[in-house]
């Protein structure tokens, strides 16, 4: 047995903790990859709810607009055929006819009134209605971030104590094997572990002064 299985011992822990560690890279690096895309999904639906919201509450102004002018056009038609009935009649128009014009005039405001509070509500609805979803979609995104973030956060810590370990296990097997090598006597009882190895130089190599077994 040769210093060479020392080596070959540590290489393959060494290889055993590269790999793990860059597993738990990846899986950290996918966590927070899924907490962004996330949020970019929040922004998303956010986005395209306040382009909806908006163009909803366009309508909403415009067909607020349109009962406005069509009220206001039925009761002034309304009003006028009054005053015309009454004159083509003949009548004076007396105080009752002033005062079945006036009630029709309070009418009128009313409905205009009450056309404008609906618009207006509607409109507030809406707003009221996306800025809940909005909140709701970006609480859940930060939340699912967070929480994804965390999970990455402490694979890292893990990966670090794994290497930390692999570090402190990879020195041990190499004290080991070359502890055993030397107790077995080696090649001569010289054998060392490959890290305290004096390479051969070209030279010694083709004199055929240095061997790997």
């Amino acid at each position: 047995m040769s210093w060479w299985a020392t080596g070959v011992t540590v290489a393959s822990s060494v290889y055993g903790i590269y790999s793990s560690q860059q597993a738990g890279k990846a899986q950290g690096k996918m966590k927070e990859e899924q907490g962004r895309q996330s949020m970019l999904t929040a922004y998303r639906r956010i986005s395209e709810r306040n382009l909806t919201s908006y163009l909803a509450k366009e309508d909403v102004k415009e067909m607020g607009a349109d009962a406005i002018i069509s009220s206001y056009v039925a009761s002034n038609k309304d009003i006028n055929n009054t005053k015309a009935e009454a004159s083509g009649s003949g009548a004076v128009i007396s105080g009752t006819v002033n005062d079945v014009m006036r009630s029709k005039e309070k009418q009128a405001d009313a409905v205009l009134t009450s056309i404008d509070n609906n618009t207006r509500k509607n409109i507030e609805g809406i707003t009221r209605d996306t800025t809940r979803q909005n909140k709701e979609d970006l609480i859940t995104a930060q939340t699912n971030q967070q929480f994804l973030n965390k999970q990455a956060s402490n694979i890292y810590k893990n990966n670090q104590r794994q290497l930390v370990a692999g570090i402190i296990g990879t020195a041990a097997k190499g004290y080991s094997t070359s502890a055993s090598i030397q107790a077995s006597g080696g090649i001569g009882g010289t054998d060392t572990a490959f890290w305290n190895k004096e390479f051969a130089s070209w030279d010694q190599i083709q004199a055929g002064k240095f061997t790997f077994g």
